[in-house]
């Protein structure tokens, strides 16, 4: 990812000591998603005189961001389940609180309304909707599952030691058009603000706290040819990953075939046929070893992130007639909640920076090289439809971007 040239960003350690303090912050994304810049305050440090601030000085949508388990325990559902936006904004519906209904659009009445969102002891049944306070979900993996400001404010003011959750506002000209590079520096330094930039946030985090230790090492054999298995203890998430390395990976003279392959269960093991997974991780060993040398990265997210017992019940609302996008989303997940931080943090540990990664998935090549990996090129993986995957492989393709 390339950040804009043209912004001067804060050191990441100011940024964050300014967001403990109540003060507002200028966040900006990358030039090739939405090119904008927001302004972002700490829900738990929000005033009316801060929503009024962005309503003078921003101009934009001001929006909230709040998890999942949050929305479902107060009952405050996605808009739409076939979320067809271009970069899948998570909006739920509007809300007001209760007390300030009547006037719900004042500056006063949204930031009630947002202190009352996150409190701890409120209930669904202080809320009503249509109001005038947007809240977005962010991804359970903040800014390393999603690169957008939804998930910057909400991991901001989770690394500020404040509650997880961010208010954000779309900066804009007067003209009302979006404003950009010089003129968001311009902007800040205007008004004091420090600037960061969700990339700045996701390097910060992938430095900081994805905590990976190689813990065993073992050479195995398999049907495909003898591996070593490297054993990583990723302590954040309290969970075991494998690698599995073919031939001489240290001296090869071209970047690595790479697989970073998501645990399935149902798919690796019982040989599930609603899924692709078993017929692709086959196939990436088999493609490794005919290589000479290459890497499998086996990660233990199952069902793109929610679990085993999750993604049985995302199967029996699939066959209610939902697929599988609206089923996680039903269940108040993310379409997907995958995240590859720690599969770069496990390459970078083998100082393996520059791979060929068998994927269809070009959000993946883009998250790697997110978190400093290079994708020297996509190897397709594809797998032929049959009866019990074809729905499943066309909504991969359809809603998530899949190149099959």
């Amino acid at each position: 990812m390339n950040q804009d040239q043209d912004i001067q960003l804060s050191p990441m350690e100011d940024v964050i000591a300014a967001f403990k303090q109540g003060e507002m912050v200028v966040m900006v994304d990358d030039p090739d998603r939405e090119n904008e810049g927001d302004l972002v305050i700490a829900t738990e440090c929000v005033t009316p005189q801060a929503i009024s601030d962005m309503m003078h000085q921003a101009r934009g949508l001001i929006c909230v961001s709040i998890d999942s388990e949050r929305a479902e325990r107060l009952n405050i559902p996605l808009q739409v389940l076939n979320n067809n936006s271009l970069f899948q904004t998570p909006f739920t519906i509007s809300i007001d609180h209760e007390a300030v209904a009547p006037s719900g659009v004042e500056a006063a009445a949204r930031a009630h309304t947002m202190k009352r969102l996150i409190a701890a002891d409120a209930t669904a049944e202080e809320f009503s909707s249509p109001g005038h306070v947007f809240p977005l979900i962010a991804h359970s993996s903040g800014t390393l599952g999603r690169q957008g400001q939804t998930e910057g404010s909400y991991d901001l003011a989770r690394l500020a030691g404040l509650e997880a959750s961010g208010i954000i506002c779309e900066i804009l000209n007067e003209d009302g058009t979006m404003m950009r590079g010089q003129d968001l520096n311009r902007f800040a330094e205007k008004y004091g603000y420090p600037v960061t930039s969700v990339e700045a946030i996701v390097q910060y985090r992938v430095t900081n706290e994805i905590l990976v230790r190689c813990v065993s090492e073992s050479v195995q054999e398999t049907h495909y040819g003898e591996f070593t298995v490297f054993v990583f203890h990723d302590e954040q998430a309290r969970k075991e990953h494998l690698l599995l390395a073919y031939g001489d990976i240290r001296n090869a003279d071209k970047p690595l075939l790479t697989r970073v392959h998501s645990e399935c269960l149902t798919g690796d093991v019982f040989g599930s046929r609603r899924c692709d997974c078993g017929p692709q991780l086959d196939q990436a060993m088999q493609s490794i070893v005919e290589e000479g040398a290459g890497l499998l990265l086996y990660l233990r997210q199952e069902g793109r992130g929610i679990g085993l017992l999750n993604k049985l019940k995302a199967y029996a609302l699939q066959d209610q007639g939902m697929d599988t996008v609206e089923a996680n989303l039903h269940l108040g997940f993310p379409a997907d909640s995958r995240d590859f931080a720690v599969a770069a943090r496990m390459l970078g540990i083998l100082s393996v920076d520059n791979v060929r990664l068998m994927t269809n998935n070009p959000e993946k090549v883009k998250a790697l090289e997110t978190f400093g990996i290079s994708v020297d090129s996509r190897v397709s993986v594809r797998v032929a439809p049959d009866e019990h995957s074809e729905a499943y492989l066309k909504t991969k393709k359809d809603k998530l971007g899949h190149l099959l």
